[in-house]
């Protein structure tokens, strides 16, 4: 299985959960979820991405501790993604660095999820960087990623949000190019 996701910046957050509940889709109460990026010690991390090395995260979300491995296949929202609970974040922590992983990136935000017929939408509320919204689906290897991504896109149209909008990188790396910018 595979997931396909596309990402876009929010102008109107009111319009759009407005938009949301009118086509049923009901959004979860707010989770707050604070991710820690780590990247290998040495690599930039304006080179990760290019070099497909692996990115940890140590995500924080209310009394659940996840450990999440990606690794970038064909862009930054295409990932190999393996993740599992952890009991432990600073004994993770302290493996994650013993591995040879260095402390990057913190990204902290507010998600709510909901369905939309066979697809997951989040809509996010990220700290210095505005309001987000995600729409994946699960796919079958075997089935055209394009063909999801136009139908993705189209949810989105008639969400109001035009593919102007549209984000091709993850919060991770707007987090560094904002802090670039700072």
């Amino acid at each position: 299985m595979a997931e396909v996701e596309i990402k876009a910046r929010v102008r109107d957050r009111s319009r759009l959960l407005e938009r949301l509940n009118n086509l049923g889709c009901i959004l979860s109460d707010p989770i707050r979820q604070e991710d820690r990026i780590y990247i290998t010690m040495g690599v930039p991390f304006s080179k990760l991405i290019k070099l497909n090395n692996p990115i940890l995260r140590i995500r924080i979300q209310r009394n659940k501790k996840i450990f999440t491995l990606k690794m970038s296949r064909s862009d930054e929202l295409d990932n190999i993604e393996h993740e599992t609970e952890i009991e432990n974040s600073d004994e993770m922590d302290a493996i994650i660095k013993y591995l040879g992983y260095v402390p990057s990136i913190v990204v902290v935000k507010s998600r709510q999820k909901g369905k939309l017929g066979d697809c997951e939408v989040c809509v996010d509320e990220v700290d210095n960087l505005g309001t987000f919204m995600e729409i994946e689906k699960i796919i079958p290897d075997t089935e055209p990623k394009d063909k999801t991504i136009e139908e993705l896109l189209k949810i989105l149209n008639e969400l109001g949000i035009g593919s102007s909008d549209r984000v091709l990188k993850g919060y991770d790396t707007l987090m560094y190019e904002h802090s670039l910018q700072s």
